[in-house]
C-alpha cells in the first residue's frame, strides 16, 4: 500500500501547530498567574481566560495567512484551548497528570504488575491513605 505523503504532511503540520498552540499558551497563562501571584481558583480562572483569547485569536489570525501558515495556526489556538483540560485536572488531583501517573509507578514499582486490578486498589489504597509521592506538590 503506498504512502500517501500529502497526508503525511498534513498530519505533520497539525501536530506541529498543536504542540506550538500548547506550549505557548502554558508558557504565557503560567507566566501572567505567577507575576501576578494568583493561586487556587484564580490561577485556574486567569490561565483559562488567557488560553481562550490565545486559542481564538490564533484561529482568528489563520483566515489571514497562507495555507500552510494557517493550518499551523489553526491548530495552535486548538491545542492552546485544548490544554485547559491539563490545568483543570492539575487544580483538581494533586500533581496533574504527572502526579497522577508518579503515584500509579509508585505502586507498580512497590507491587509489581501482577494484575491492572490489584495495581488499581493498590492505587485507591495510596491515595485513601493520604499518602503523597516525592515530588508531588
Amino acid at each position: 500500500m503506498p504512502v500517501d505523503w500529502d497526508e503525511v504532511k498534513y498530519r505533520v503540520t497539525q501536530a506541529v501547530g498543536a504542540g506550538i498552540g500548547i506550549t505557548f499558551a502554558e508558557f504565557v497563562a503560567e507566566f501572567a498567574s505567577r507575576a501576578i501571584g494568583w493561586n487556587g481558583w484564580k490561577k485556574l480562572t486567569l490561565k483559562t481566560v488567557i488560553k481562550v483569547l490565545l486559542g481564538v485569536l490564533l484561529i482568528i489570525a489563520s483566515a489571514f495567512v497562507p495555507v500552510s501558515a494557517a493550518l499551523i495556526l489553526d491548530m495552535a489556538g486548538v491545542g492552546a484551548i485544548g490544554s485547559i483540560a491539563l490545568d483543570v485536572l492539575y487544580f483538581a488531583v494533586r500533581g496533574g497528570v504527572w502526579g497522577l501517573a508518579e503515584k500509579a509507578a509508585a505502586v507498580v514499582k512497590a507491587r509489581g504488575l501482577r494484575s491492572a486490578g490489584a495495581a488499581v486498589a493498590a492505587l485507591k489504597r495510596l491515595e485513601s491513605a493520604g499518602a503523597q509521592v516525592a515530588g508531588v506538590r
